[in-house]
């Protein structure tokens, strides 16, 4: 026996959304690949809540030991974009925290953030700030300390799905993706370039009361598809600078330059002791009492808001096509959502799960998510 020998180190990540959260085990398989072996899920309660991870931890009965990434869905972040000079990573570090503070309505004591460069111009670059209550992030890290698990990553949903794409060699150079991940409340999207997170929008979409049923036919999504519709109110989701929205909703008024970014991660272990903000207790997100919608409208309104943020990118942002469109969370109502697209916009919409095995009672929507934050080990 090597008494010598040092412990295997173990990897675990979190996903969840409103709903439900899933606690899985990461590890390595072919070409380096995460594979994923769930340890316990939760539902009927949102996973930023103490009550969800008191769930997760007691169907565990022996201490994890290791390190833990979480992945929540982009509705749990406040994200703006500062505008500052071209200068050196460690002086924005330093000018980000006046700007910031005058951009949020929270004191910075209460908030954690990271922040990342997604646009440079000749004379200034835009940075993205992605917030999150402090209270809440210190109530999650601690409880799953009991554990002995360490928060290391903590990221949005859509980062997650990306970090996946690219590690498994997806993302084609030299164009766009967009990723969309769909929740019971709201859906998510992303615009990836040049290995960055472009533009973010959070949508609140409830989806409808009533089970999914293929009852849907083809004729009635082609009609849906080619019908004219009424843009949502302008509080239905955001491209994180509150006027963006508005762009959005009306592209006759596309006159703006103003850019939007995303972000990638909050690397805990590597990054000295975050600065706070203000922020919700629970960050805006979308309400249960919305009104559900028929099923047929609910897919159309998803490939809305990918028209919407495909124009805005190419109208606003002047970024690269985009050619690749992932969905993650579509589940039973994926092929039917496909369909819609390739009516209206000629897109084929890629699952973001491919050829991923996930074991039993691995919701695949948080199986994926837990696959793309586990792929940064």
């Amino acid at each position: 026996m090597n008494w010598f020998a040092r412990k295997k180190k173990r990897y675990f990540a979190i996903a969840g959304d409103a709903t439900g959260a899933l606690l899985a085990e990461i590890s390595k398989g072919p070409q380096k690949q995460p594979v994923i072996s769930a340890l316990a899920s939760a539902e009927g309660v949102a996973v930023i809540d103490k009550t969800c991870v008191h769930r997760l931890l007691s169907q565990v009965p022996e201490t994890l030991q290791g390190q833990v990434s979480l992945a929540l869905p982009l509705s749990y972040f406040a994200t703006r974009n500062i505008t500052l000079p071209i200068m050196p990573k460690e002086a924005i570090g330093l000018a980000l925290p006046y700007h910031l503070a005058k951009a949020i309505d929270q004191p910075l004591r209460d908030v954690v953030y990271d922040w990342q460069t997604t646009q440079r111009q000749k004379n200034q670059q835009i940075i993205t700030a992605y917030v999150f209550s402090r209270s809440t992030f210190e109530m999650l890290r601690q409880e799953l300390a009991k554990k002995q698990l360490e928060l290391t990553w903590f990221e949005s949903d859509v980062s997650a799905a990306c970090a996946l794409l690219d590690r498994q060699n997806r993302l084609r150079d030299g164009e766009a993706a967009l990723c969309l991940s769909i929740w019971a409340n709201g859906i998510s999207i992303g615009v990836h370039e040049d290995r960055v997170l472009t533009v973010v929008r959070a949508v609140s979409l409830k989806q409808p009361g009533t089970p999914y049923t293929e009852t849907i036919t083809r004729d009635e999504l082609a009609t849906a598809a080619t019908a004219p519709q009424k843009p949502p109110p302008p509080d239905q989701g955001y491209i994180d600078d509150r006027e963006a929205e508005a762009i959005l909703l009306n592209f006759d008024i596309l006159k703006q330059t103003e850019k939007t970014g995303g972000r990638q991660s909050l690397n805990l272990a590597a990054s000295p002791a975050l600065t706070m903000e203000k922020l919700p207790e629970h960050p805006p997100g979308p309400t249960a009492e919305a009104s559900p919608v028929a099923w047929s409208d609910y897919l159309n309104q998803i490939n809305l808001e990918i028209i919407r943020t495909r124009d805005y990118y190419a109208s606003v942002v002047k970024g690269a096509p985009i050619r690749q469109v992932f969905v993650g969370g579509a589940g039973d109502f994926l092929a039917e959502l496909q369909e819609i697209a390739r009516i209206s916009i000629e897109m084929n919409l890629e699952p973001l799960l491919r050829d991923e095995i996930l074991p039993d009672k691995c919701p695949p929507s948080y199986g994926a998510i837990c696959l793309g934050t586990g792929a940064r080990w």
